[in-house]
């Protein structure tokens, strides 16, 4: 008797955090080209927030993510900046808060949030961008529903906003 047994391996993403300090290292992954300025995909450390997104900018140290404890928050401590070596297989993917159970690709990770409301949210976090005011930003996608659904959530100044239509940032594997 032969038995023959096989297995499927669903292929790891090839992302990957780096530290950063202001200077832009060459597998960095584009996350917007706008007025002719390439910003990037970047996340912090922040003590009693957990570890959250922002846009990076060249040869600025400093990110500004939005969370908690305070809702806008500019560090330049525990700063990574998003990486791969191939970013052909990331795309931004267009959607909404009530087509974003449907997204057949892999979300990227962005991050995590400490002590999120257990019984509707994981924590985690995930990478978007929007345009407002003439310009794309980089922002977190949550993974609970807040009502109207996934919202994704980025910094106008010192304000925090929200978008129900956006951009998430995806790798071309299947979930």
């Amino acid at each position: 008797c032969l038995v023959i047994a096989t297995t499927a391996v669903t292929p790891e993403p090839d992302y990957y955090w780096r530290d950063f300090d202001g200077s832009i290292p060459s597998d960095a992954v584009l996350g917007t080209n706008d007025q002719e300025v390439n910003t990037y995909v970047g996340n912090a450390g922040i003590y009693g927030g957990g570890l959250l997104i922002g846009q990076l900018f060249p040869n600025d140290s400093y990110i500004t993510v939005t969370g908690k404890p305070e809702p806008v928050q500019t560090t330049d401590k525990f700063v990574k900046i998003l990486c791969s070596q191939h970013p052909e297989l990331l795309q931004w993917f267009p959607v909404n808060s009530d087509t974003f159970d449907t997204i057949p690709f892999h979300l990227v990770q962005g991050g995590w949030e400490v002590n999120p409301p257990i019984d509707i949210y994981d924590g985690i976090i995930h990478v978007g961008r929007v345009l407002h005011n003439n310009r794309m930003v980089i922002g977190k996608v949550i993974g609970y529903e807040n009502g109207a659904g996934h919202w994704l959530y980025f910094h106008d100044g010192d304000e925090e906003l929200h978008a129900t239509e956006y951009e998430i940032l995806v790798y071309d594997i299947p979930r």
